[in-house]
């Protein structure tokens, strides 16, 4: 089994108006191979609280999908721990691209989406 961590640029795919061929490529993945970190999740909510001055009901709606997120992926969501945090590097790092999608071997046995 291969699991796949997406990343917030990957996250913001999903709906209707997303890229098609991120789309595309994620109707080809098990939904259950789909992995979230803590760390997107909080790109995300800090986004979106940072909105909230300049528009509330924009930033409200990130948030109820931020929750809807964090509810569908609630048994699939990666914590940062230190051997995520030494590791992290690679995602950093120059990557190998394959099939499709960028490889950051090292990183928890994840391939990164991003």
């Amino acid at each position: 089994m291969t699991a796949y961590l997406i990343d917030e640029n990957v996250l913001r795919e999903f709906g209707a108006r997303g890229n098609a061929n991120v789309r595309k490529w994620l109707a080809t993945v098990d939904d259950a191979d789909l992995r979230l970190s803590v760390a997107t999740l909080f790109e995300k909510r800090r986004g979106a609280e940072a909105l909230k001055r300049r528009d509330s009901l924009r930033s409200a709606e990130l948030l109820k999908a931020i929750a809807a997120a964090e509810k569908a992926f609630a048994d699939r969501i990666i914590p940062v721990d230190p051997r995520s945090s030494r590791n992290g590097r690679e995602c950093l790092a120059p990557k190998i691209r394959t099939s499709g999608t960028w490889r950051s071997p090292r990183l928890r046995g994840f391939t990164v989406s991003s």
